[in-house]
């Protein structure tokens, strides 16, 4: 039973990181304009931001917010905790996948 219940507390700390990632995206992801947005509105609506600073703050916080699983991700392919890696490689595609999408991905449509 101990055994359960250390995956649980791994799987449950995993949720609380994507809680923490998600929050600090959504914080420090805001544009200038953003609150230009109306219901039914899309992000593509919106003027070009003159101060857009994506290209120096996505970086940062792929770094900041992505390091933390990559150790624990390397740290337990060492140690050949198999279910540790494939839960914290699980979190870190995850996390990437947001990163891309709040810094690039629905602005990618609008450059076309």
């Amino acid at each position: 039973m101990k055994k359960y219940q250390k995956r649980l507390f791994e799987i449950l700390s995993l949720g609380g990181y994507f809680v923490l990632v998600y929050l600090c995206m959504q914080v420090f992801n805001m544009g200038e304009y953003d609150w230009m947005l109306e219901p039914g509105d899309s992000i593509c609506s919106l003027p070009a931001d003159p101060d857009d600073l994506r290209d120096i703050t996505s970086p940062l916080f792929l770094f900041l917010l992505g390091t933390p699983l990559l150790i624990a991700l390397i740290r337990d392919i060492l140690f050949k905790d198999l279910f540790k890696v494939l839960l914290y490689g699980f979190g870190l595609a995850v996390v990437i996948a947001y990163w891309w999408w709040s810094f690039w991905g629905q602005y990618a449509a609008c450059a076309a």
